[in-house]
């Protein structure tokens, strides 16, 4: 492909993610070409590909900000003005409307298997994340082996929302068909585990390793790359699978992605336990709303900005 076919090609690419709300990196979109069959793999290809999109973003043949970098970010400073009286007044209408709404049971509280949702590459956070928020469930972006530090942070989070409810954490992961694909979950479940030890800071936890596996690839039929041979876990790899070739997760579409997240994550949901929870916060809010007619409530919470 030359350069030309290489922009409308991305920009094809590219608008079906726009369609389903998501934004491309250019990692991502290398995976593509390569599992739609449009390029070879390799990080010539991969510089090719980036090179191309640099002209076109900057000369407005490829919308930039259809390829997003979520390893860096800038910040914005504070020049914001609210000075609409007019709008103050609908916003405050507005919180008053929805505090009843404030006593509510979480979609996972009293469920008796909380599932979160793992994945080896933050590459693809953006492609979870929207399915993660609908179903409620909290993701995280192991970058590779986890770290201490993050696998620390998620055990005390996951202590202090599980409280002492009894419910089991369950770890469902994503990532590579690869040797340090297969072998990424395993360690990071023993982290949190020797995490827990030292923190005194227990729950039950286990993990589902859901995505990428060889039934998959069968079904998908997502392009192969040879495994890595300097990898310490290679020949693990090659005994354990039959094979030595490697998958890229992030070659599968996002909806079927997607897909993946919610028939795992929903297999733990009771819709009963649901239901009743949702009744006894109705009812709460019923009461909120009673206290909250009687004379001078609001203009006692109102007198503190005076």
């Amino acid at each position: 492909m030359n350069r030309t076919e290489i922009i409308e090609a991305a920009y094809d690419i590219a608008a079906e993610y726009d369609r389903q709300g998501l934004r491309l990196t250019l990692r991502q979109l290398y995976y593509q070409f390569v599992a739609r069959g449009l390029l070879g793999s390799g990080q010539k290809v991969y510089k090719r590909i980036g090179a191309a999109l640099v002209e076109a973003r900057l000369d407005g043949r490829f919308p930039i900000d259809w390829i997003e970098d979520r390893g860096r970010s800038a910040g914005a400073s504070d020049l914001e003005c609210a000075d609409d009286l007019d709008a103050a007044e609908d916003n405050a209408r507005d919180l008053v409307g929805r505090s009843p709404w404030y006593l509510r049971y979480g979609r996972w509280y009293g469920q008796p298997v909380v599932p979160f949702v793992w994945v080896e590459k933050e590459a693809l956070a953006g492609v979870l994340e929207p399915i993660c928020t609908e179903l409620g469930v909290g993701m995280f972006a192991c970058k590779g082996y986890p770290s201490v530090s993050a696998v620390s942070a998620w055990v005390s989070e996951t202590h202090e929302g599980l409280g002492d409810v009894g419910a089991e954490a369950r770890i469902v992961y994503f990532g590579d068909h690869d040797p340090d694909g297969l072998e990424i979950p395993k360690s990071a479940l023993d982290m949190v585990r020797k995490v827990q030890r030292v923190k005194g800071e227990w729950f039950p936890v286990d993990l589902d390793r859901v995505a990428l596996t060889m039934a998959q690839i069968r079904r998908y039929n997502p392009p192969p790359f040879g495994a890595k041979v300097t990898s310490a876990r290679y020949q693990r790899y090659v005994d354990e699978t039959g094979t030595d070739d490697a998958w890229e997760l992030d070659a599968l579409e996002p909806t079927v992605l997607r897909q993946l997240v919610r028939d795992n994550v929903e297999s733990f949901f009771d819709v009963d336990i649901r239901r009743q929870y949702a009744a006894e916060a109705s009812e709460l809010r019923r009461e909120l709303v009673m206290r909250m007619r009687k004379p001078g409530w609001l203009d006692d919470a109102l007198s503190r900005w005076l």
